[in-house]
Parts: C-alpha cells; structure tokens; sequence
C-alpha cells in the first residue's frame, strides 16, 4: 500500500496524488480505487473519473 488516506473532496474538486514508485525490484500492474463510505451516503450515484499514467 502506497497512498492510504481518504480524501473528502466535494463535486468539482481535484486531487493529483504522486509520483508513487513501485518498491525496487517490483513492477505495479493494478491500482484499485475505492469510491464512497458509510460517512458519505450520498457519494453513490455520482459521476467519478479516475486517471492512472504509468510508463515502463
């Protein structure tokens, strides 16, 4: 795990988080994303865009 923290961020707001960089010896295949909680009911149903750039 490289980023754990949650980010409450409301309709309109951005966060650019990185550069991350995989442990040596390690190469990063999938990132996974978790969108919504139980603190924020009314997250569900909303429009998420989730941007990944990687190079190799």
């Amino acid at each position: 795990q490289i980023f754990g923290d949650k980010l409450l961020l409301d309709p309109g707001e951005y966060r650019r988080l990185g550069p991350f960089y995989p442990p040596r010896g390690k190469l990063v295949t999938e990132v996974n994303v978790k969108v919504g909680s139980n603190s924020r009911p009314r997250a569900s149903g909303l429009r998420y865009t989730i941007a990944v750039d990687g190079c190799f």
